[in-house]
């Protein structure tokens, strides 16, 4: 059956998981490896979740957006950008439905492409 997993309710003790923790490490890791990011980089992370991928790739970027649709999941992100004082890295609140159309304005890999393919499908025209 297909139950509905309650995210905000598994938030405070998701990176207690050692495995999900070390995934995170991984796939940034590969990210980094894989990816040229500079200061002058944006990256935004689609369901973030607590931050584990965003943060590890903070030093790297020069800025960072992620965003999630559980509530409880971008406390979490906050709660460690403000203990950690890491002022590179924000959260946004945005439905699942939101992300998915989001991701499909642009190429998905920037904010902007995005934006642009919004603008295009609104607006009949390039953005610019």
């Amino acid at each position: 059956m297909n139950e509905k997993r309650d995210f905000s309710a598994q938030a405070g003790s998701w990176d207690d998981n050692p495995v999900r923790v070390k995934l995170a490490q991984d796939v940034a890791d590969a990210i980094i490896a894989s990816v040229k990011i500079t200061s002058d980089t944006h990256v935004f992370d689609f369901g973030c979740g607590t931050g584990l991928v965003a943060l590890a790739l903070s030093p790297h970027a020069g800025s960072i957006t992620g965003a999630d649709s559980s509530r409880g999941m971008l406390e979490a992100l906050d709660r460690k950008i403000l203990l950690a004082g890491i002022s590179n890295v924000a959260a946004l609140a945005f439905g699942f439905l939101g992300l998915l159309a989001f991701a499909a304005f642009g190429d998905g890999l920037t904010v902007e492409s995005s934006l642009k393919g919004l603008v295009r499908l609104l607006f009949g025209c390039s953005a610019k």
